[in-house]
């Protein structure tokens, strides 16, 4: 029974009970008065037994479980097709959701039917401002934020993080990270769910492509506040590991999918 409740939240989970435990507990209180459930996608071989024991008494979870880790992209198409929700908010379990952030998502995409997909604001655990806004790729961007790079094209950087924009006010943005977005189900399934072609890396960035070639505009929503605990590996990292090697090899899909053209110049647009 597609649409047959308001929410779905979809957590894609990666041998984190822990942190998990923490993402519902907050979202328990967040979704009392909404007509929501929750879908957890363990990506992997879980530990039930710690799994169980660290979930939030008053939480109620549908859970799917892979036996190997399929990907952020394929996961997040698992919870599409058991999720029931009209809207589809889909987290990392290392975001804590503040009070009244969920609702705010909801009243941008149900007020303005030109918003495709509306993020939060983020917050790293000190209340500081996470970049998670960003503008569309170009070569000097990938270069800057690459260690090694980063004190000669400081500028480039800060132009790709939107650091030069005030982060204050409600505004259409190019993408945003995928630890936290909420869309339509209709429109996710209009673009036939995530693109699975991406492992890791790159899938918010081209989902949020997609959807500007669609006319549809991506929103970032300061008044709705997300702490997220993130490692940043990725970004850390110059050396050859399995992260920088997922990295690049999703750089390079998305490049072959929309052209190197269409890198070069920064996407389908500019803010």
């Amino acid at each position: 029974a597609r649409a047959a409740m308001k929410l779905s939240v979809v957590i894609i989970d990666y041998h984190q009970p822990d942190v998990l435990s923490i993402c519902l507990e907050a979202l328990v209180e967040e979704l009392a008065m909404l007509e929501a459930e929750v879908v957890v996608v363990e990506n992997g071989l879980t530990d039930l037994v710690a799994l169980c024991g660290n979930l939030p008494p008053s939480c109620r979870c549908s859970f799917v479980f892979n036996e190997r880790n399929v990907g952020f992209a394929r996961a997040v198409n698992q919870g599409l097709r058991v999720s029931r929700g009209e809207f589809l908010l889909v987290l990392n379990p290392d975001v804590v959701v503040c009070p009244g952030a969920v609702e705010r998502l909801l009243e941008t995409l149900e007020t303005d039917p030109r918003v495709g997909l509306a993020a939060p604001c983020l917050l790293d655990a000190d209340g500081s401002l996470q970049y998670s806004c960003r503008r569309f790729y170009t070569l000097s961007a990938l270069l800057a934020s690459r260690l090694p790079f980063q004190p000669f094209l400081g500028q480039t950087l800060r132009r790709h993080l939107m650091m030069d924009c005030c982060h204050d006010r409600e505004v259409a943005v190019d993408w945003v990270l995928g630890a936290s977005f909420l869309l339509r189900r209709r429109v996710l399934e209009e673009l036939g769910g995530l693109d699975e072609r991406y492992f890791l890396y790159f899938e918010d960035v081209d989902l949020c492509r997609s959807l500007a070639e669609r006319g549809y505009e991506v929103r970032y929503v300061p008044a709705a506040r997300m702490y997220h605990h993130h490692a940043r590996q990725s970004s850390r990292t110059f050396g050859l590991n399995s992260v920088v090697l997922h990295h690049g090899v999703s750089l390079l899909r998305y490049a072959r999918k929309w052209g190197w053209k269409d890198l070069v110049r920064g996407g389908a647009k500019r803010q």
